[in-house]
């Protein structure tokens, strides 16, 4: 091998390397001038460069923050009470807002400023009441404990990043934010949703959370639709009467795809759900509304527990080991399904009170419908 092509081959390597590495590399390594800053904004600001938080930041009534592309914003980990987490955070007073509006390959980044960066080194982006016009675009959230707060607010949070959190986005007490084309991964709760908030949410990767995907609870309602919802241990989960609408989702190798517990009726359509444990598994005085979904290849497709009710139909079910199992004096109409290819169709016991009517029930591996204990 000649001189040109070891040098060559130098360059290559130079490059490639120079390309590795996430957000804690591009922080560390940059000469730009740090601007270190804390406390109440007294006008209208705008952010560029690199930003060290010290302290809370108050963006007043009336007055915007605008964050340039690429602006590298670190938050001081200041160990609120001795609780091991930080409580920096952006405080967006009522009708006071924030434009931080990235570029798709010029990103904003909000991170912790810790050599050693963890989950809870600060607070997160938290909007108060009346805020409808603040702007999340194409920008990378990470190491916080609530890295997006919504209460009576409602900012557009789209194209970002959002990871490596606690909670990635926490909306709250009638906020109705668009949530749409974010990936939402490697968090304990990608999306919690209380309080009689009202989001969209739609268009989303949310993948590999720790404990859930989409948690809604107390009231929340509003409409989960065209997500890819991934290798969470829970993809969706609902309880504390809630009235969402769930359609068009690919629901996917999550241990439950849609859990329900305790919950008002809402509907479940035109998803497709397939290699989860459960697919959908409702426990405990739910309704149910469930049709015209695809649900295949999961341990069981439905598994429905304790006086649930309400309507299954016209789904297609296949190559799941269960197809529909009903249990514990739950009551349930199955009406015009294909169950087809299952080892067992429809798995009834414990006292449920099915109705299963006008159905295709064929070609199960080991029973179509089978009664099982105290049936």
């Amino acid at each position: 091998m000649n001189k040109t092509i070891y040098i060559y081959l130098f360059c290559l390597l130079f490059i490639f390397s120079g390309c590795r590495g996430g957000i804690n590399s591009i922080t560390k390594k940059s000469t730009l001038p740090v601007q270190k800053v804390s406390g109440r904004i007294i006008t209208d600001t705008i952010w560029e460069g690199i930003i060290e938080v010290e302290d809370k930041i108050f963006i007043p009534d009336g007055l915007t923050l605008t964050i340039k592309p690429g602006t590298i914003i670190r938050f001081r980990k200041n160990n609120y009470k001795k609780s091991g987490h930080g409580d920096n955070r952006i405080y967006v007073q009522k009708n006071a807002k924030i434009i931080a509006a990235g570029e798709k390959f010029n990103n904003i980044f909000f991170t912790s400023a810790e050599a050693k960066p963890g989950s809870g080194d600060w607070q997160g982006l938290e909007f108060h009441p009346e805020n409808s016009i603040s702007i999340i675009k194409y920008c990378r959230i990470e190491y916080a404990e609530e890295a997006i707060i919504c209460v009576i607010s409602s900012p557009c949070i789209s194209n970002n990043i959002i990871t490596k959190n606690n909670k990635g986005i926490c909306i709250w007490q009638m906020s109705m934010p668009l949530i749409t084309e974010n990936l939402i991964t490697e968090n304990n709760i990608g999306i919690l949703c209380s309080s009689k908030s009202n989001p969209s949410i739609t268009s989303n990767i949310i993948k590999n959370n720790k404990t859930c995907g989409i948690s809604c609870e107390k009231g929340a309602s509003g409409t989960i639709n065209r997500n890819k919802i991934l290798n969470n241990y829970t993809g969706i989960k609902s309880f504390l009467n809630n009235i969402l609408k769930i359609e068009e989702n690919i629901i996917k190798n999550n241990n439950f795809g849609i859990y329900q517990q305790s919950a008002k009726s809402g509907s479940i359509s035109g998803n497709t759900i397939e290699e989860n444990k459960y697919g959908i598994y409702s426990l405990r005085k739910t309704v149910l509304d469930i049709h015209n979904n695809k649900i295949n290849k999961n341990e069981y497709g439905i598994f429905i527990w304790e006086r649930t009710q309400g309507l299954i139909s016209n789904n297609n079910f296949s190559n799941n080991k269960f197809g529909i199992y009903c249990g514990k004096s739950s009551h349930i109409d199955i009406l015009n399904n294909n169950i087809i290819k299952n080892a067992i169709g429809v798995l009834c016991e414990f006292s449920s009170y099915p109705i299963i009517n006008f159905n295709n029930i064929y070609d199960q591996t080991d029973y179509d419908i089978k009664l099982g204990e105290n049936q």
